[in-house]
């Protein structure tokens, strides 16, 4: 009876690999050559599916769902050795495309029209200022520096008023595929510096989606502009650069 928000973060599809039985042998019986990955991956995602479904059932039961903003998304692509992530590159924890495109589908009656398909890029702290706007709240710049309202895009924009997206990540996390690095994100192009090993990979995601070709060499002027603009925003922002351990025993 009043507004509401619900925040539900489901543990999967998440290690340890675990899911119902009967739906477990389901996928089971899959040819191996036509399986995307792991039967058991496979199942956890289609319980996340069943659980989302019965969020929206309560909604429709309530009566809620005209009046509603849903947005279900995911924190990182798949486990690496549980999911084929094809045509991308890498998996959960990378900073290539298979690490940080993830699934985002909004509803929201009568500003997202059904079934519209959206290519602008957007980063995840988008859904503050977004959610602000569903409730007819103010903006609170101080607090979502770096987000953008979504509605414009929502409502058939193209694009954002915003030139790119940024990531920053000066930690080892372990994971295949992945070291410290920094990432710029502007139309196509992709830039990737790497702080341990140093490296830069400049790609074009329109003609390389799969990131396969590394640019950084012949496109020495793209590659220096976009550095530029990294350096520029890591400035911005503060934010913190690696630094060696003092501690660090061989």
């Amino acid at each position: 009876k009043k507004p509401f928000f619900l925040y539900f973060s489901h543990y999967a599809v998440h290690t340890p690999l675990q899911a119902k039985k009967a739906m477990i042998e389901k996928y089971n019986a899959i040819p191996r050559n036509k399986r995307q990955g792991n039967p058991v991956y496979a199942a956890m995602v289609e319980s996340v599916d069943q659980s989302v479904g019965r969020v929206m059932d309560t909604l429709d039961k309530l009566k809620l769902a005209e009046d509603t903003l849903v947005i279900f998304t995911s924190d990182n692509g798949g486990f690496a050795r549980a999911t084929n992530h094809a045509p991308l590159r890498g998996n959960k924890g990378s900073y290539y495309e298979g690490g940080i495109r993830v699934p985002l589908v909004i509803s929201w009656p009568g500003v997202a029209k059904p079934g519209r398909v959206a290519h602008a890029p957007v980063i995840s702290m988008d859904f503050y200022p977004t959610c602000l706007t569903a409730a007819s709240l103010p903006p609170h710049p101080a607090q979502h520096r770096d987000g953008r309202d979504l509605r414009p895009l929502l409502e058939g924009a193209k694009t954002l008023d915003r030139d790119s997206i940024h990531w920053h990540y000066p930690h080892y996390n372990g994971h295949p595929n992945a070291v410290p690095s920094s990432v710029l994100r502007r139309g196509d192009w992709k830039l990737i510096e790497t702080f341990d090993p140093e490296s830069v990979q400049l790609y074009n995601l329109g003609k390389d989606l799969s990131e396969t070709t590394n640019l950084a060499k012949s496109e020495p002027a793209k590659l220096a502009e976009l550095r530029k603009e990294l350096e520029a925003w890591r400035r911005e922002v503060d934010a913190e650069m690696m630094e060696p351990n003092p501690d660090y025993q061989p």
